[in-house]
């Protein structure tokens, strides 16, 4: 069990640096987006932000398949 206090580790720190980078945001640029199909910085923050649930997911199932169905009925 010596990797759960590492993977602990490894969260808060990055935790760290995401709410670092997305306190960085400015609050007039959620709409901007480097290019054309790019996604907006809003949904771009708002997908790494919830990036961590994503753990807790692939923990808890036994299948993970991202080629159909709703993810947002998972969480």
């Amino acid at each position: 069990m010596a990797m759960i206090p590492l993977l602990v580790k490894e969260m808060e720190q990055e935790a760290q640096t995401t709410r670092k980078m997305l306190s960085i945001i400015p609050n007039d640029k959620f709409d901007w987006r480097p290019h054309p199909k790019s996604m907006t910085i809003r949904s771009l923050s708002t997908h790494i932000a919830e990036l961590p649930t994503m753990i807790t997911l692939a923990v808890t199932t036994d299948v993970l398949d991202f080629g159909g169905g709703d993810l947002n009925r998972r969480f």
